[in-house]
């Protein structure tokens, strides 16, 4: 099935990497995305580390990652992170209105264009494979001072010091 995101606002941390999940993803003209785990000492997380890269590139992926930058819609259509941008208001409309073009077609053609895209774009890697990396990373940050620092400065409305420990 196609997966359709209508994006309204911000889209932060594991939130951005689940906001880059859908097919397709439809932006309201507010929304806004950034990966803000590693600024706070943390991995990113979400699917990031696997979906990221491949739609961004890897410079401009490690990029976001590092700086945690936030980006506006028209920079996130920019680099193909959305497919359109539209009004807030009329944001839903019109991602309901393209789900319905889309129902209205060959479900079978649509079905095995979408898996043979997915098979064969990335056969370096899965997405099983990621979220394993994904967790066994977490296992390993969390245990760390500075992801704990980041969670508190964070908390604190302060930046964070880091040690690298």
């Amino acid at each position: 099935k196609p997966i359709i995101g209508a994006i309204t606002g911000f889209a932060g941390g594991a939130g951005c990497g689940r906001a880059l999940t859908p097919d397709i993803r439809i932006a309201s003209d507010q929304a806004k995305f950034a990966v803000v785990q590693t600024k706070r000492g943390r991995r990113p997380d979400g699917g990031l580390n696997f979906r990221l890269p491949r739609i961004v590139g890897v410079q401009k992926a490690l990029e976001l990652m590092w700086t945690g930058e936030m980006i506006d819609a028209e920079e996130a259509l920019r680099l193909g992170l959305v497919l359109r941008v539209v009004p807030h208001a009329d944001l839903m409309t019109e991602t309901l209105a393209f789900a319905h073009q889309i129902a209205k077609g060959p479900s079978i053609a649509q079905a095995l264009a979408k898996r043979m895209v997915y098979k064969t774009m990335f056969p370096e890697a899965d997405h099983i494979a990621a979220a394993e990396m994904e967790y066994y990373t977490g296992l390993v940050i969390d245990r760390t001072e500075d992801a704990k620092e980041g969670v508190r400065a964070f908390m604190e409305k302060r930046e964070p010091v880091f040690k690298g420990r």
